[in-house]
């Protein structure tokens, strides 16, 4: 039995508390417990597929100068100090008050804690996220102990014929989040991607430049507590036009604070288009006669954000709303070639990465034949923390808890399906409302 999970995104809280309780992790563990002894399963492989170490959103780089940070490293020395702080953040992660008790369950003994009947292997496929942990041994090392991986040394697919399965994070396939070729190999993965900057040098460090303000310091210490929570967790605000009602719903109380918002979006846009690396990557990949390319558009949005004010950022993320709209997931195609090109016993390509789990037909090859193959696109979705905007008023979060589950054929003749000779899949969406609303 196979189980995936992906984009856990453990934090070390300087950049909002969007962790798992461990709660969580006891109650999804005993579930997986109680399937594997239904198909009694002989083997249980928890592969943790990619983002489960969140490195770029944390207000930790801000402590350290451009030249310590992954986009600003220009000299050996400077590579030595990232690495050392990168280190120093996944450590804070690791032992986060609310993360320890998590990463305590994920290390021990499952057979001891939850009754199974065969130790489960962990697995770890990095993502973009924690890109920093496939450049660095020291920093792997740690993550991989957290969870106590089997894997030696980083990985960024998992292929398992048994069980028809072929995993990647998913990033691969994003023109943001992944700098390098379809080859796929080490030095692709290190390469840089724009979303790493994007991340923690505008979403990270708008709310901490914010809460800088002198204006901002007076406010009492409640209210300021509250404004800094609501701000980090912009990220998780859905749908992208509603970031601005979201700023908006946190200073209905204080007008003023709409001005230091205005200011404070400039100056970061400003300190971004300073960086050495961001210009260098937009001279790279700008296209001038292709207005509507990648590139250009984030050097759109930049431009828009630095000139325009709050309100009229607004309309125009409603237009980006109903561009959305019309946006087709790129892993739908990298699924489908991907099966294209792997044999016969294969029919799941499994991503994560985007949040959303989804289950996508593909295609039906050698239809009503003994060798007919259901080819399914699956998505392992996300467990961090989603604002929703309310139909009416303000907004509500609640945690998403998504994981897929692989079965072999011998697993499969034990679930409720009858004459069964293909591998399966069960595919579980839940959602955990924990707290009110703020």
């Amino acid at each position: 039995m196979i189980v995936l999970l992906s984009d856990l995104h453990f934090m070390d809280g300087t950049a909002g508390e969007h962790n798992i309780l461990a709660k969580t992790f006891y109650e999804v563990m005993c579930d997986i417990r109680m399937k594997a002894q239904s198909v009694k399963a002989s083997e249980i492989k928890l592969v943790f597929l990619g983002d489960i170490f969140d490195l770029l959103r944390s207000e930790k780089w801000f402590d350290v100068p451009l030249n310590s940070r992954p986009w600003g490293v220009k000299t050996d020395e400077d590579r030595l100090k990232m690495e050392s702080h990168a280190a120093a953040i996944l450590d804070a992660i690791i032992n986060h008050p609310e993360n320890k008790e998590s990463f305590e369950v994920l290390s021990g003994s499952l057979s001891e804690s939850f009754g199974f009947n065969v130790e489960p292997e962990r697995i770890y496929v990095v993502g973009n996220h924690d890109r920093l942990c496939a450049e660095f041994p020291s920093i792997f090392e740690k993550a991989r102990d957290a969870i106590k991986a089997s894997n030696a040394a980083p990985i960024h697919s998992y292929i398992n014929k048994a069980y028809g399965v072929f995993a990647r994070h998913g990033h691969e396939y994003d023109f943001f989040n992944y700098e390098g070729s379809s080859s796929f190999t080490r030095e692709d993965y290190l390469s840089i991607p724009i979303g790493e900057v994007i991340t923690t040098e505008l979403i990270v460090r708008l709310p901490y430049t914010i809460m800088k303000h002198e204006k901002v310091q007076e406010l009492p210490q409640d209210e300021k507590e509250r404004l800094h929570r609501n701000l980090q967790e912009i990220e998780s605000v859905r749908p992208l036009s509603s970031t601005i009602k979201w700023l908006f719903y946190q200073i209905e109380k204080n007008d003023w604070l709409e001005d230091i918002m205005n200011d404070c979006i400039r100056a970061v846009v400003k300190d971004i288009w300073k960086i050495d690396f961001v210009r260098e990557w937009f001279r790279k990949h700008r296209q001038p006669f292709r207005p509507l390319s990648n590139a250009n558009l984030i050097m759109l949005v930049l431009f828009l954000l630095e000139k325009l004010k709050l309100r009229q950022i607004e309309k125009v993320l409603r237009l980006a709303d109903v561009f959305m709209t019309k946006y087709k997931d790129p892993l739908i195609k990298a699924a489908s070639d991907t099966l294209a090109e792997l044999d016969s016993e294969f029919y799941y390509a499994a991503y994560g990465h985007t949040h959303m789990p989804v289950q996508v037909p593909i295609n039906v090859e050698a239809m009503n034949t003994p060798g007919q193959r259901d080819l399914v696109y699956i998505n392992t979705g996300t467990w961090i923390d989603k604002y929703q905007a309310a139909v009416n008023k303000g907004f509500i979060n609640w945690n998403s808890i998504t994981y897929t589950i692989f079965y072999n054929k011998e697993e499969a003749q034990y679930t409720d399906i009858d004459n069964v000779d293909f591998p399966i899949f069960e595919a579980w969406n839940g959602a955990l409302k924990k707290q009110r609303s703020s």
